[in-house]
Parts: C-alpha cells; sequence; structure tokens
C-alpha cells in the first residue's frame, strides 16, 4: 500500500470514528466518547511508530498530529455531565474533581499543540510528551481494564 492510500485511509477511518461520536454525543454520550477515543487511538499508534524509529516521519505524520490536535480540542466537551453512568469506563472523579481533570485535560491539548508543530527532529519526545498526558489522565480518571 502506498503512503498516499494509506494516508487516505487512515484520514477517513478517524473521520469515520470521530463524526458519528459527535454527533451521537447528545443521543448517547458514552458510546460518542468511546469512538471519540477510538480515533485518538488510530492517530496515537502511527505516530508512536514513528517515534520509535518503526516508521519513517513523513506528511502523514503531520496529518496524524493535526489530527490528534483536533481531537484534543474536542476532549472536554466528551464528557457532558450525567455521563458517568453505566459502561463508562470512566472513575466517577471526572465530575466529582472537575478542576483536576480540566487540567489533566488542558494538559493533553498542550502536549498535542506542541507536538502538531513539531518538525522531525522534536517529533519523537513530543509523542512521548503526549503520552505521559494520557497516562497521567488514564491513572487518575479511567477505569482499569
Amino acid at each position: 500500500m502506498s503512503a498516499k492510500t494509506l494516508r487516505v485511509a487512515l484520514t477517513a477511518c478517524a473521520i469515520c470514528v470521530a463524526a458519528p461520536a459527535a454527533l451521537a454525543a447528545d443521543d448517547n454520550p458514552i458510546e460518542a466518547r468511546k469512538g471519540f477515543f477510538q480515533g485518538i487511538k488510530m492517530h496515537m499508534g502511527p505516530m508512536v511508530a514513528v517515534a520509535k524509529g518503526q516508521m519513517d516521519y513523513s506528511d502523514d505524520t503531520r496529518n496524524h498530529a493535526a489530527g490528534m490536535l483536533a481531537f484534543a480540542n474536542m476532549t472536554a466537551a466528551m464528557f457532558p455531565a450525567g455521563s458517568g453512568e453505566g459502561d463508562t469506563g470512566t472513575k466517577p472523579e471526572v465530575w466529582s474533581d472537575a478542576d483536576g481533570f480540566a487540567k489533566a485535560v488542558a494538559a493533553f491539548r498542550d502536549a498535542a499543540a506542541k507536538l502538531a508543530a513539531a518538525d522531525e527532529f522534536a517529533f519523537a519526545p513530543a509523542v512521548m510528551a503526549l503520552g505521559k498526558t494520557c497516562k497521567g489522565c488514564h491513572d487518575d480518571y479511567r477505569e482499569k481494564h
């Protein structure tokens, strides 16, 4: 598969995951949030592969970083009040520690912005910094799987 074909396929997949999630947020915020995080996962995987030297840095890499920033900017909206009941995968602290959660989301957004602005030489450290914000939020606000 060519790089261009892969880029188109990944972009289409991200849109297919994110668009329904965004549209369904009002109707079923839990399912919307799950779909939303699948979109994040689809961007993170290739970026980690680039950071580890398993894939080359390319236009696709920059597209994934820009996609991650777009998702980061929407993250807070994926946790509306009242969406903490049921099979959510989230801890109640998302809502009971709203200030702490907001800080974690802001750290994710800031790291995603730095990643989107990173050049080839700053990319791997920026991916690792982004991953640390993901881990920090997951440790404090996500149920163990």
